[in-house]
């Protein structure tokens, strides 16, 4: 399985990097920091993908395989598989009430 396109109401989200899940699982990230910083400062449901320290524990294995990566002060890791990443993005819309469909292709 793989990501291959993140919209949110008809809005393809531009992607960076090489079009991997990771690529897009990071514009999703960097799409929330940039657009909802305060929600993910304010809001303790949301402590669990975002932190403000870089090494922070919530991201166990992340910190030792260098898969931690930041924005605007804002840290969240990719150290997880495909349908994990997918499962975060929609717990994170949901919480910041995106209306969002992640595009996949199966194997």
């Amino acid at each position: 399985m793989e990501i291959i396109g993140i919209e949110f109401d008809g809005y393809f989200l531009p992607y960076e990097d090489d079009g991997t899940s990771t690529a897009h699982y990071r514009s999703f990230m960097i799409y929330c920091i940039n657009n909802h910083f305060h929600q993910i400062i304010m809001m303790p449901e949301l402590n669990r993908w975002f932190s403000l320290a870089q090494n922070d524990p919530v991201f166990g294995a992340a910190v030792k395989y260098n898969r931690v990566s930041g924005c605007n002060g804002i840290y969240y890791s990719t150290h997880y598989g495909t349908e994990q990443k997918i499962r975060n993005m929609y717990q994170i819309a949901e919480i910041l009430q995106l209306d969002l469909f992640v595009h996949i292709l199966e194997d």
